[in-house]
């Protein structure tokens, strides 16, 4: 962590938290650059949802990645992770958990796509650590459904 002070105010910089938010950033750059000429009604059309992904990305960085104390008073040394657990031993056990996932999502998707998405969500919220049955129940069914809805109503790709 990287802290930095300017006219009495500390920020305190994660590098390694602003990696993925940064990358979404530039992502979201390029796509506008190369759609910007597009008409409304194409299907790449897609700056509502380009904004609302910079949106989101800007507050990945100013949540996980920057910390700004005004005071310049330090409020404990507890530093905030989007993966909340550090050590090794986890990340390597959970890293192997989502991949094993992520080939069974992709060979599950072309028996029963809509079946698949809800065990993927689930299992991997779970292996990322939420116990909460009804978490992870209602988190895998609202998403799922809002892909569905995407792909199947909107974009009209059958599934």
């Amino acid at each position: 962590m990287t802290t930095l002070s300017f006219r009495g105010h500390i920020f305190k910089i994660n590098a390694k938290e602003l990696i993925f938010p940064f990358l979404v950033l530039i992502f979201c750059g390029a796509y506008y650059v190369d759609t910007r000429g597009l008409p409304d009604r194409s299907v790449l059309y897609a700056e509502p949802i380009l904004y609302t992904t910079v949106l989101f990305a800007l507050a990945v960085i100013f949540d996980f990645g920057v910390q700004f104390n005004p005071n310049g008073t330090d409020q404990g040394e507890s530093v905030s992770s989007m993966t909340g657990v550090t050590t090794d031993k986890w990340r390597s056990k959970n890293a192997l958990y989502v991949i094993l996932l992520t080939s069974a999502y992709l060979v599950g998707m072309r028996i029963q796509f809509t079946l698949a998405t809800f065990l993927f969500l689930g299992g991997t919220l779970y292996t990322l650590g939420e116990q909460n049955r009804q978490v992870l129940i209602l988190y895998s069914t609202v998403l799922t459904a809002i892909i569905y809805a995407v792909f199947v109503f909107w974009l009209r790709i059958p599934l």
